[in-house]
């Protein structure tokens, strides 16, 4: 699903509006009923309190209003403008307005009751301020969205919470806390993000009279990853099918202390699908791997200092590797010395596969990342904020990359020629062309060390596959978030390990498969 900045729902409305002919009117009252509707079906409240601006958002509150007067539910307008200060399509449906429904001017001087008021009605609509706002706010503004946060009853955000920003800048400031938010037309980026995603509750777009053609268009370059979306990325299995069909796999991992990051990389590949799978680990950590994988050929190879990956473990590895479909190399191979020459080597030496590039294999680069840019075939780095830092050099913080996730992201991806997995709270997926992709699933079961070892292992299953990168990764992180949640739902978030989300993959993919378009919410 496309996802969108202010700027960019101004321009569909624009087009709409002026080279489509849809009247603007129209749009208004369409938003007002999806409004209106969706708040009795979510709520059947008795009695709604909407609070209004003075912009389209107001005008969609004053036509939701009328919309729930005419099916009987009392309705308190809370107007922070007068009919003066309107215009437009807002004062249009204001005028439009039942002359019994009950309207409350809100200032200075009864806005300090406005919180213990709004506690008598059984919802709140939020038609307060839209997508254009700058900066935090402040004045009676910011009162009235306390008095709303304060009165602690269900609220309906009209478009987006009041307060949030919709691109994606860090947001810190003041906003309505939502219990559910209709957007029109396609979700607001600052809505899809951190912070902001928290201050939605669960979202409903409402499409209106846009041309389908106008929402999907390739000029807006962020999206929502959706599981309909990345059920249509899944390779075909053909009956005639070997396992050669489905891709020979090499994970290069594991060091003294960390052999429990090859096996999981390891693990979640062979759940991936792909044909085999092949783990090269330094010979002295052979033991504790060999105990744990069953179905993937090990490989040790030649270390130094007893369990590190040396120059000469890629010499072991020359003959293999013209079987081979992707090659995955970092989980647990530590930051020695010898092992970062290992990962320079593997990176000048294969160029005719792809790579995924993770964990140390990453901090291996910091500092050198032209070797990236030289690289000649596809590779997909999977950092996480720290990495990330690490990767950008200079001052950059992982608190600076958490703050900037999409723009680093973007940034990175298209300078460096990879796809770009970076890791966290809503996972961001940067393809080379600039296209952004914000992941939905997952939870706090995932912050646990060993999960990004997973993440690992599936994206590089489904390279093998024959999947390009950006859809390999894209798969990726969406069932590996979502996997975290058929987990939790068993476990907890605070008892669940990586090793749960490793074993829970099967059912994953079969509730993914047999799941209408949201698997967590309704069964075919």
């Amino acid at each position: 699903m496309k996802v969108v900045t202010a700027e960019e729902m101004r321009r569909i409305d624009r087009i709409t509006i002026e080279e489509r002919g849809v009247p603007s009117l129209q749009l208004m009252e369409k938003a007002g009923r999806a409004v209106a509707e969706l708040t009795i079906k979510e709520f059947s409240p008795w009695n709604v309190a909407i609070i209004t601006g003075k912009g389209n958002n107001a005008g969609d509150g004053f036509v939701a209003a009328r919309y729930l007067w005419e099916r009987d539910v009392t309705v308190f307008l809370y107007m922070l403008a007068g009919r003066d200060e309107l215009k437009g399509d807002a004062l249009t449906n204001y005028e439009r307005l039942p002359e019994d429904i009950n309207q409350i001017r809100i200032d200075e001087s009864n806005v300090s009751r406005l919180a213990e008021e709004l506690k008598n009605d059984d919802c709140i609509i939020d038609a307060l301020l839209g997508t254009g706002i700058k900066g935090e706010v402040t004045g009676l503004f910011a009162r009235v969205i306390e008095a709303i946060n304060n009165s602690k009853r269900p609220v309906v955000a009209v478009d987006i919470p009041s307060g949030l920003y919709a691109d994606d800048t860090y947001f810190e400031g003041k906003c309505v806390d939502a219990h559910l938010t209709i957007t029109m037309g396609l979700p607001k980026l600052g809505m899809v993000i951190h912070p902001g995603v928290a201050y939605c509750g669960r979202m409903r777009v409402a499409p209106l009279d846009f041309p389908d053609e106008l929402l999907n268009s390739h000029q807006w370059k962020h999206n929502l990853l959706l599981a309909k979306e990345v059920r249509s990325f899944f390779p075909e299995r053909p009956a005639n099918s070997n396992k050669k069909t489905f891709g020979y796999v090499l994970i290069c991992a594991g060091s003294p202390g960390m052999t429990g990051a090859a096996i999981l990389s390891a693990k979640s590949a062979t759940r991936s699908g792909a044909g085999l799978i092949y783990v090269a680990v330094p010979q002295n950590c052979l033991h504790p791997i060999e105990a744990q994988l069953i179905d993937p050929v090990k490989i040790p190879v030649p270390d130094v200092d007893a369990g590190y990956f040396t120059p000469a473990s890629f010499d072991a590895l020359k003959e293999l590797l013209p079987r081979i479909d992707a090659v995955a190399i970092g989980p647990g191979i530590s930051q020695h010395p010898e092992t970062k020459k290992f990962v320079h080597l593997l990176l000048e030496k294969i160029t005719d596969k792809p790579i995924v590039i993770d964990a140390d294999g990453l901090n291996a680069l910091a500092g050198e990342t032209e070797r990236i840019k030289k690289h000649k075939s596809p590779l997909i780095l999977t950092p996480h904020p720290g990495q990330m830092a690490r990767l950008l050099g200079g001052d950059a913080t992982p608190e600076y990359v958490q703050r900037n996730r999409i723009k680093i992201a973007r940034q990175f991806a298209t300078e460096h020629n990879v796809v770009l997995v970076l890791k966290g709270y809503r996972t961001v997926v940067a393809a080379p062309d600039g296209e952004i992709w914000i992941n939905p699933t997952g939870n706090t079961g995932l912050a646990k060390g060993g999960s990004g070892d997973i993440l690992t292992g599936l994206i590089v299953g489904f390279l093998a596959q024959k999947i390009e990168p950006i859809k390999a990764a894209l798969i990726g992180v969406y069932i590996h978030g979502f996997s975290a949640e058929v987990a939790a739902k068993r476990l907890t978030e605070r008892a669940m390990t990586p090793e749960d989300v490793v074993n829970l993959l099967p059912q994953t993919f079969f509730s993914l498969v047999n799941y209408d378009d949201d698997p967590r919410l309704s069964p075919k």
